[in-house]
């Protein structure tokens, strides 16, 4: 992420908010890249992640990752104005602004956020864990055994990612849901023209 960012001329020291959607070691990997970056998360991600109330080897290893200062350079979403969707239900608009809105994706991790954020003609969900792939989510198929297996919460799992499938069928704006781990992309290039065409 570091070297990508360079790529565009932009040094990691001038970035000054990461969002944490959960901590699993692979999606922090890089926080100490951001040396002068606060710190955004879910109380509940932060409370359980710090505490080591969950057994997980992702989690575990995340601390091996972490920046040293990182506890005095948390904020939490909870801290943000409240606001509701119909489908998603409670979330919170990042700095306040309708720009951008966390909502609680429970199931996989625990305190799992995923990062909506609305633009004049698209909206982009990024959904964390919430689903393996968009494939899943446009064929409405439910989490796999292996996958439930793994989660912190199996019932809330299924739970979110049919939230995901609701939300992909019922929202009117060009909708993109992306999960973290997805491989195919059929209409990532159309997301990034959309976004270049916006700036």
């Amino acid at each position: 992420m570091p070297s990508q960012l360079l790529k565009d001329h932009v040094h990691p020291d001038e970035i000054d908010y990461c969002i944490i959607t959960n901590f699993a070691s692979h999606h922090i990997g890089y926080l100490n890249a951001f040396k002068n970056a606060t710190i955004i998360t879910s109380n509940e991600a932060y409370h359980n992640f710090i505490t080591q109330q969950v057994t997980n080897n992702n989690l575990q290893l995340s601390f091996h990752v972490m920046p040293d200062d990182f506890k005095e350079r948390i904020e939490f979403v909870e801290d943000f104005v409240q606001t509701d969707h119909p489908i998603l239900g409670k979330g919170f608009k990042v700095f306040n602004q309708d720009a951008l809105v966390s909502y609680e994706l429970p199931g996989a991790m625990p305190g799992q956020i995923g990062l909506m954020m609305k633009f004049s003609n698209l909206m982009i969900f990024m959904c964390s864990d919430a689903a393996w792939c968009r494939s899943n989510i446009e064929k409405n198929n439910l989490p796999t055994k292996r996958l439930l297996r793994k989660a912190y919460n199996g019932e809330l799992f299924i739970e979110t990612h049919s939230k995901l499938i609701d939300l992909k069928t019922d929202m009117k704006p060009p909708l993109f849901i992306i999960p973290s781990h997805c491989k195919k992309m059929d209409d990532f290039d159309e997301v990034m023209q959309l976004l270049d065409a916006l700036k």
